[in-house]
């Protein structure tokens, strides 16, 4: 028997928002419901464009018929969508981070597992090939065994959070996800500095896990790039591996000074990828816990012991 398409409502017209539309990537799989955005002159070029039905006031959402939300809005409106569709018992699509505090964090927690099953997060690092193909790697045991694993996050545009946890809101659901490919966390230190300069403020936070499985990770998180582009370092027993998120690309330095450079051109971005998983989790009725759990527990164990 064939199913019914899946029935979507996307929340927020950005130019992301537009590109995966645009794309149509599911064809009869994905029914969208209609598109909401509080610009009304932006909510009503985009729904043209796409011939899309235009929603255009947030509380008619709730009369229609759908079976979750894509969140395609700028993050500081992250937490309270989320937490107004889970209670609708929807599915929801939306990047992480979904809070920019412990006190929101624990409030999206208390919702219940029931609840936290159906949210689909995702980071700016999750939908690369790069780090998936990292994944086999570890898994086939390819490039051996790691001892140090360095990361370094960083931005390419100003960030727009501020604040003593701004850096571990940015950039600690990515942290997390990166960590967890290696191993889980036994142990851990964490130190946050500000730094004034003539920008504002910029934060900084370093430090280390130790896994259980003996792999040591140092992280450097830095809300402004510099010069410095995010990158993550993997040192085995059997080579050296770099990857370059921003470029999508993994280095393999062999012992004996072979290298190898795997590059990755792929037909759908990360965000499509990710979409497409969510469209196939929201069909199947799968959980989403394993993704939520590195941002509603990870987080703010990081919070309490950050120095």
């Amino acid at each position: 028997m064939e199913k019914s398409p899946v029935k979507l409502i996307i929340v927020g017209c950005s130019s992301s928002a537009r590109n995966l539309l645009s794309n149509n990537l599911l064809g009869d799989e994905v029914e969208i419901v209609g598109i909401y955005d509080a610009n009304p002159i932006l909510l009503t070029n985009v729904a043209n464009d796409l011939g899309l039905n235009r929603i255009d006031h947030f509380e008619d959402i709730s009369k229609y018929d759908f079976d979750g939300v894509a969140i395609m809005t700028p993050s500081d409106s992250h937490f309270s969508l989320c937490q107004y569709f889970l209670e609708m018992d929807k599915y929801v699509f939306c990047e992480s981070p979904i809070a920019r505090s412990q006190d929101q964090l624990k409030i999206i927690g208390e919702l219940g597992q029931e609840k936290l099953d159906k949210i689909y997060t995702y980071t700016p690092y999750s939908g690369l090939e790069a780090f998936q193909k990292l994944k086999d790697m570890i898994r086939t045991k390819q490039i051996g065994k790691s001892y140090l694993v360095k990361i370094l996050l960083s931005n390419e545009t100003p960030s727009i959070y501020h604040g003593s946890e701004s850096i571990l809101t940015e950039f600690g659901p990515s942290l997390m996800y990166i960590t967890k490919l290696f191993g889980d966390i036994n142990e851990h230190s964490l130190f946050l500095k500000n730094v004034k300069c003539s920008s504002g403020v910029e934060d900084f936070a370093y430090g280390h896990f130790d896994l259980s499985n003996d792999t040591l990770i140092h992280f450097e998180l830095d809300s402004k790039k510099e010069k410095r582009a995010s990158t993550v370092e993997v040192l085995t027993d059997k080579c050296t591996v770099v990857i370059k998120p921003t470029k999508n690309t993994i280095k393999v330095s062999h012992e004996k000074g072979q290298d190898e450079k795997i590059n990755f051109d792929s037909r759908h971005s990360p965000l499509e990828k990710e979409f497409l998983n969510f469209v196939t989790t929201v069909r199947n009725k799968n959980s989403c816990a394993p993704l939520i759990d590195q941002d509603i527990f990870s987080l703010p164990n990081l919070y309490r012991t950050a120095s």
